[in-house]
């Protein structure tokens, strides 16, 4: 069969030309594709949207039982302006477009987000336009979600996909999913456990000087990612290069410690090292999606070093680029990662960005032997100064410290898609 681009592109580049495609290969209905020739109408009357007005209640709901069917399930497409043969189960069709149907899915978008319980985490709404007049058809992707099961707000109803049909879940197929999550996260939450001890274990000096500096540790959820080389991809490389960011008005960019970075093999993956004035760097990113990235620091006894925010900011959007690399080479732009940050040593200082002057206090210091903060949940790449905001928050909290009222830090998205699209470094570099 033709690889069909309304089910392989980003929802943004598909085309009046991929959905005749998905038609002409007379695609069934199953447990990931639904089509729906057009909205519901309410108690039997025309559905507002098409005669121009506002799309009704009762045409919402219907599109969330199938939009939560996906979540609760295996994730899939559903098609707004398709109709469907009588076959069974139905096939594509032909295109019945849905008029405005860009405004459509403009907002769609946020009242799937506003309407389920608990919100998406991740899912896509487009309106490919089909003809002259701006109608066409509507188009979700919703993946299957960690975060399951999920309900509507307005009925309390959850739904699951048998087949081709969407169908309400049961108490006990709420709680059998419920305790699937359960165990899927206590997986999850071991296997990072063990990667950051095997970290803590791997030497990183060069010399008996006492090592101080952070870890990050990122695996895909949910997926099984697998590349059998991953040297013959120079879009799966270690990323080594930060995109600057601004904080409180000033641009920074994060720098890494080494100056020349040198890739080899490791075991199902590679690294790319190198050693600098202070310290040992490295990431590592694997065959199965997961990602290391390692800055160590050399000290005496006694001494404080200084470890700025923007080391910890480095480590963070490195090890966030790599994991968007894997999800956007294996086409799953929506897979969660789950990223895990460890401090460790003692007296980790640091402060608001490298510019600030020594001689001023810091906000704050981390102390212990060993400290690990929460684990963040990577979604969409769009919501990045949102996942920083909250661990720049948790960083100052541990350190005893607030965030400062006038403190802020932004890092243009336009950015951070360049530093995604940038190969750094390939095997034996």
């Amino acid at each position: 069969m033709k690889n069909l681009g309304a089910l392989t592109k980003p929802l943004a580049a598909i085309t009046k030309e991929d959905l005749l495609d998905l038609i002409a290969a007379e695609l069934t209905e199953g447990a990931t594709i639904e089509f729906k020739r057009d909205l519901s109408a309410e108690n039997g009357k025309p559905e507002p949207w098409l005669q121009g007005g506002e799309i009704s209640k009762d045409a919402k709901q219907a599109l969330f039982k199938e939009i939560l069917a996906f979540a609760n399930s295996y994730g899939g497409h559903l098609f707004v302006g398709i109709a469907e043969t009588s076959h069974k189960p139905p096939r594509a069709a032909s295109i019945t477009s849905i008029p405005r149907i860009v405004d459509l899915a403009d907002r769609l978008q946020k009242a799937i987000r506003d309407s389920i319980d608990p919100p998406l985490q991740a899912y896509d709404c487009e309106g490919v336009v089909t003809n002259d007049q701006g109608g066409g058809v509507l188009v979700i992707q919703v993946p299957p979600s960690r975060l399951a099961p999920h309900r509507s707000k307005r009925t309390c109803e959850a739904y699951r996909r048998h087949g081709e049909r969407s169908e309400p879940m049961d108490m006990r197929a709420i709680q059998d999913l419920t305790l699937l999550r359960y165990q899927s996260d206590e997986r999850f939450s071991k296997s990072i456990e063990e990667k950051h001890e095997a970290l803590l274990k791997e030497p990183t000096s060069r010399s008996d000087q006492r090592q101080i500096g952070v870890h990050c540790v990122a695996i895909p959820l949910g997926e099984r990612f697998y590349v059998p080389r991953l040297s013959a991809h120079p879009e799966l490389a270690p990323v080594t290069e930060c995109p600057p960011i601004d904080i409180s008005g000033v641009a920074i960019t994060p720098q890494r410690i080494a100056e020349e970075m040198r890739t080899m093999p490791v075991l199902r993956g590679l690294r790319r090292s190198g050693i600098g004035e202070y310290g040992v760097q490295f990431q590592e990113t694997f065959a199965d999606g997961s990602i290391h990235t390692v800055q160590s620091y050399e000290s005496l006894p006694g001494d404080r070093v200084k470890i700025t925010l923007s080391v910890y900011l480095y480590s963070l959007l490195t090890t966030a680029i790599a994991a968007h690399r894997h999800r956007s080479f294996h086409r799953a732009p929506f897979t969660e990662y789950a990223i895990s940050m460890a401090l460790y040593g003692r007296d980790l200082y640091y402060i608001t960005d490298p510019a600030r002057s020594s001689g001023r206090p810091p906000f704050g210091w981390i102390s212990e032997a060993s400290r690990r903060l929460p684990t963040y949940t990577l979604g969409s790449i769009e919501e990045i100064n949102d996942l920083i905001a909250v661990f720049i928050q948790d960083l100052f909290n541990m350190a005893g410290a607030e965030v400062p009222a006038d403190y802020r830090v932004h890092l243009d998205a336009s950015q951070i898609e360049k530093a995604i699209k940038t190969h750094n470094g390939s095997a034996g570099s």
